[in-house]
């Protein structure tokens, strides 16, 4: 069991009064499960506007040396987009680049593209008297007709030794379809220590 650990449970929940009356009110409610570099798991229920929708994220990612391979499944209803991307890329000091086969399920076959990001992993931020972790990944993928961007940022603050209050900043944008998310939630680590 130990090549499980450590592994980061995740919720959050946010409620809204509705933007048209006398629809009842908005909400959205996510979990999450992943360890860090090897596979996420996602799942939202939200109602928007009197409809509801679930969202799903899924990702696995195997590392071999500097070079990773990474499968991304992403369901995206309340906002119309669901996809599958591999990708394969090479790492080096945050940076890294490679090829992505990504399949748009409203295209009618798969795109043949060029992918670079950079990531940020647990960066210590002290901010006045407190102390945060920062954790970012920017990701572009082209294939030289469009540009899709991809960016996920996590500011985490520890609340308790294996428990955090998580600011998140969520963005996509693929094509024309894009959306952005701001989050607050708690994530509790499933580990011995903390690194």
């Amino acid at each position: 069991m130990n090549w499980l650990l450590p592994i980061i449970l995740a919720t959050s929940l946010s409620v809204r009064s509705p933007n048209i009356e006398p629809n009842p009110f908005d909400y959205q409610i996510q979990f999450s499960i992943q360890k860090s570099d090897y596979f996420y798991v996602s799942r939202c229920w939200e109602r928007e506007l009197g409809i509801e929708y679930i969202n799903e994220e899924y990702w696995t990612q195997k590392k071999l040396g500097n070079f990773s391979v990474k499968e991304r499944y992403l369901n995206n209803t309340s906002r119309d987009l669901k996809y599958n991307q591999l990708d394969v890329r090479y790492n080096h000091k945050g940076f890294n680049g490679g090829y992505a086969l990504k399949h748009i399920e409203s295209e009618l076959k798969p795109t043949h593209n060029l992918i670079f990001g950079y990531k940020i992993k647990d960066k210590n931020l002290d901010i006045f008297i407190l102390k945060f972790r920062l954790n970012s990944n920017l990701d572009f993928t082209t294939n030289f007709n469009r540009l899709d961007i991809s960016t996920n940022t996590n500011l985490k603050f520890s609340l308790l030794q294996n428990l955090d209050l998580v600011a998140s900043y969520k963005y996509e944008s693929i094509g024309s379809n894009e959306f952005y998310q701001l989050k607050l939630g708690l994530s509790f680590e499933i580990s011995g220590k903390r690194k």
